[in-house]
């Protein structure tokens, strides 16, 4: 067969494809723009400490001088189960010149164990004696 011929077979195999082509771009239908949705987020999150064996305070407390020192108090929840009354429970006091948030959030539990080991405490007594 000539060059000639097979071109135009070539050319006519071709061209029903290039018709479905521009017709299925054509049938399309065009695209809408998307709706703007709400958010599902509040717009703060207050994480719940119901399950926690301790209750957790942040607090400055003023010294003499003006100067207010930062102090966290992490109370047992059995901690007046074990006194028997309101204010007569023991208190443990550990006092650092470091990072007193860091040292009692290295360990997001809600176990007082876990928040207290890892720095100079005797974790053990400590929880077993109602601290």
């Amino acid at each position: 067969m000539s060059t000639k011929i097979l071109r135009t077979l070539a050319l006519l195999a071709a061209l029903p494809c290039a018709v479905l082509f521009i017709e299925t771009g054509a049938a399309q239908t065009p695209r809408q723009a998307p709706t703007t949705l709400t958010s599902e987020t509040p717009a703060r999150i207050e994480p719940t400490n119901d399950g926690f064996d301790y209750i957790r305070r942040s607090v400055m407390i003023p010294m003499r001088d003006g100067v207010k020192l930062h102090t966290v108090i992490l109370v047992p929840k059995n901690a007046v189960k074990v006194a028997g009354r309101a204010g007569d429970a023991p208190i443990l006091l550990t006092r650092t010149p470091y990072n007193a948030n860091g040292l009692t959030s290295h360990s997001q539990s809600s176990h007082l164990g876990s928040i207290l080991s890892g720095y100079d405490n005797a974790t053990d007594v400590i929880v077993e004696g109602g601290y």
